[in-house]
């Protein structure tokens, strides 16, 4: 398995935990999809697409983790981002109006997967209410989330949203 679906399979199967104790469901992988979509999870008879995707603070952000990801010798050391939440949001807007612009399998959901290492999870919520989702999505949800580090004020851990 490729890191490109390692980094999907652990989104979706940390997505599918939360999503399964919120609907009262017992989805598990069935397996890996035709991209799109990336996974498909299945309750006995009813299967749930997932298409995954990925997205970070900024340009900078996405090279800091993935070159270390792979451990390439001339990762950076260190990231440094300026306003990072407000490139984080619009980074979000402009990866799920990518996602929207193409053909999706019938009931698939989206799940765009952040690594907010420098945003806790209470700080998330309350800007996700302004994240601006385009009109005549092909999806039958958007969810978002990702492992937050913890605070003085929130526990850290995995949490996710439905944005639609």
């Amino acid at each position: 398995m490729i890191l490109k679906q390692k980094i999907e399979r652990g989104i979706g199967d940390h997505f599918i935990q939360w999503y399964n104790k919120k609907m009262g469901s017992k989805f598990e992988l069935d397996r890996l999809g035709a991209d799109p979509p990336d996974l498909l999870y299945r309750d006995k008879e009813e299967v749930l697409p997932v298409e995954i995707t990925t997205e970070y603070y900024d340009d900078k952000d996405a090279i800091f983790q993935w070159k270390s990801m792979r451990n390439n010798m001339d990762a950076p050391k260190e990231w440094c981002g300026i306003d990072f939440d407000r490139g984080l949001m619009k980074n979000l807007e402009n990866r799920i109006d990518q996602k929207c612009n193409g053909t999706q399998d019938l009931g698939t959901i989206l799940v765009v997967g952040i690594t907010p290492f420098a945003t806790t999870n209470k700080e998330f919520q309350s800007m996700i209410n302004k994240i601006r989702i385009p009109d005549g999505i092909p999806f039958s949800g958007i969810y978002v989330g990702g492992n937050f580090p913890s605070s003085t004020d929130t526990m850290g851990g995995y949490s996710f949203w439905q944005l639609r």
